[in-house]
């Protein structure tokens, strides 16, 4: 699926109005217009590609044949004036996501939860009423999973809840375009909303051996400053003889630095450093061996 239609151009429009910095701060900065951009591109993307892989982050796993299927609706509001952020629903399941950035979940009747509690049964009612398996997705910008937040869900809620993050999304279209670069479904619609998150300091850490595009260089000769072929020196002779005027380093000890149990040896050091007892508790000694 193709992005197409008027509100697919108005998306890519948001997207280049926030790249090139022309939404205020205040717009920008607005978790609904984040909420806007991403699942808009879900919506309107590639949903083998994109909406498929977004749904197993969520802990659906859903067959590709009824993803064309998929329907959103923003911000619904329910009977009880709950109005979660989106309903992602499918030919057995509805999923609500309450996405937070710059915010938290609201406190509610004592409860840190209280908010997504309430979002889980008016949601789950909804789904009852549909005859669909309910599900709830809590999307922040944490960095890990808010595990003290989530603890505070009544048990019967747990296993129907998951979390994921910002970053998440990120990575995953990171590693699409990584995969097959340009050949990549919707490439430049997917390349805007990861530059847009990343401009939002929403994409995760990507290790070394994740990094697939970084240039190799060819062995120099000299790394340092070559006096001799420098045209511009002054006095400076270069660093190698300026160096050979010094006294050489003196040959290192057998041993600079070594551990066997509690007994630490440097060259100048030839008792151990710390006794059987190094902590003290109450009127106990912790022994550390």
């Amino acid at each position: 699926m193709l992005a197409s239609g008027h509100f697919a151009t108005v998306a890519l429009g948001m997207f280049q109005a926030e790249l090139n910095g022309k939404l205020p701060p205040s717009a920008s900065d607005r978790e609904d217009v984040l909420t806007s951009n991403v699942f808009s591109f879900l919506k309107y993307s590639h949903r083998q590609t994109y909406l498929h892989k977004f749904l197993r982050l969520a802990g659906l796993n859903i067959k590709t044949s009824e993803l064309h299927r998929v329907k959103f609706e923003f911000w619904p509001n329910y009977d009880d004036g709950t109005q979660p952020d989106v309903i992602i629903e499918t030919d057995t399941c509805y999923l609500l996501v309450e996405a937070k950035y710059f915010s938290g979940v609201t406190e509610e009747n004592g409860n840190p939860a209280g908010q997504i509690i309430r979002e889980f049964e008016t949601g789950a009612m909804e789904a009852r009423n549909r005859a669909k398996s309910f599900y709830l997705l809590l999307l922040t910008d944490d960095a890990t999973r808010p595990s003290r937040l989530l603890a505070q869900m009544p048990a019967r809620f747990q296993n129907k809840t998951s979390w994921t993050n910002w970053q998440a999304i990120a990575q995953m279209i990171s590693e699409v375009l990584d995969g097959i670069s340009t050949a990549a479904p919707d490439y430049e619609f997917a390349t805007d909303l990861y530059e847009l998150l990343d401009c939002k300091h929403l994409r995760g850490f990507k290790s070394f051996a994740q990094a697939k595009s970084i240039p190799s260089h060819p062995q120099k000769s000299h790394i340092f400053f070559a006096a001799e072929t420098a045209s511009f020196r002054g006095a400076f002779i270069g660093f190698e003889p300026t160096l050979s005027i010094l006294p050489a380093a003196p040959e290192p000890a057998a041993v600079i630095f070594y551990s066997t149990g509690n007994r630490y040896s440097l060259p100048i050091i030839s008792r151990p450093l710390f006794r059987n007892h190094i902590f003290l508790t109450g009127t106990q000694h912790e022994q550390t061996t």
